[in-house]
């Protein structure tokens, strides 16, 4: 007996006029066993059966009005749900040479990045790039995607290509004087500009710890929550970011920096301290399930504790 797959979906309503069904050897739903001779059956924008090919078809004899149609495409190979890149900047596409290099620290890759970047900020090719960038992403089977946008001719690279996910406008630069007087202001101007863009949602990325004073790390949850938008932060990427394990017993749990009026984290560490970029971004509210972080390779056992 073929039992009703979890992800059948109630009857509409209404009879169905028309149906298209997607057939192949394997279907692959993720969240529920794979289905071999498959298929899947869409009415308009939903998905109203999965499971066998035959059992589809027997479920749609009771969904379809009596003049209804279906038509069937059946695709020799495997079908899946699209695929969800949680961190990408589509508008680098075009800096590919950098990722061919070879480098023997953090420091030595962002100069070589830094390099290219600037010699294309003279044609500012950014648009051209983000959305070959989000096509070659569908191309290869990614539907979402958390893409980071730096320059605002780079915005609508998700919307170019009907892509589900979130463009994150990055933040990165600030001082916590000039982030009063001109940031916040030149924030919002950049978001206002995303939202006519037609992308499916906007977000803001903190860049990070290295690139940004303590003001803007302070201020941005509560400007995102505002406005009812998800935050996206490069963390932990660096070594200079980790915790400094021979002070950690002395400093993390000490006031000493915990109650302290630090300007920035590159302060933080250079008057010595051991606490790691998580643990500083953790104690200014910086974090939260409203946040996903990029990269939190130089996480330590207290860092990840932190952001479980």
């Amino acid at each position: 007996m073929q039992l009703d797959n979890p992800l059948h979906l109630a009857a509409h309503p209404q009879p169905l006029d028309s149906v298209t069904l997607y057939s192949s050897p394997l279907i692959i739903p993720v969240t529920g066993p794979v289905v071999l001779n498959g298929a899947i059956a869409v009415s308009g924008s939903r998905v109203v059966h999965v499971g066998t090919r035959q059992w589809v078809l027997d479920a749609l004899k009771h969904d379809m009005a009596a003049n209804g149609r279906i038509v069937e495409h059946h695709w020799d190979g495997i079908i899946t749900p699209g695929l969800i890149n949680a961190h990408t900047h589509l508008q680098y596409t075009n800096m590919a040479e950098v990722g061919r290099g070879t480098y023997d620290r953090f420091r030595a890759w962002e100069l070589g990045f830094n390099e290219v970047y600037e010699k294309l900020q003279e044609t500012r090719p950014w648009k051209e790039s983000s959305y070959q960038g989000a096509r070659m992403m569908v191309e290869a089977g990614t539907t979402a995607a958390a893409d980071i946008v730096t320059d605002p001719e780079a915005a609508g690279a998700l919307a170019s290509q009907g892509m589900h996910g979130i463009a994150y406008w990055e933040v990165m630069g600030w001082h916590n004087d000039d982030w009063k007087t001109d940031g916040i202001a030149e924030l919002i101007s950049n978001l206002g500009h995303m939202h006519h863009e037609g992308l499916p949602s906007i977000g803001i990325s903190p860049h990070a710890p290295y690139t940004l004073e303590t003001e803007p790390f302070v201020d941005l949850p509560d400007i995102a929550r505002q406005l009812d938008m998800r935050l996206h932060i490069h963390l932990s990427e660096t070594p200079i970011e980790a915790g400094d394990h021979e002070s950690m017993l002395t400093t993390y749990s000490a006031a000493d920096w915990r109650d302290g009026q630090w300007d920035s984290y590159k302060q933080l560490k250079a008057a010595g301290k051991g606490a790691s970029a998580i643990q500083f971004v953790d104690q200014l509210g910086s974090l939260g399930p409203d946040v996903h972080i990029a990269h939190g390779v130089w996480a330590d056992a207290e860092d990840r504790r932190i952001l479980r």
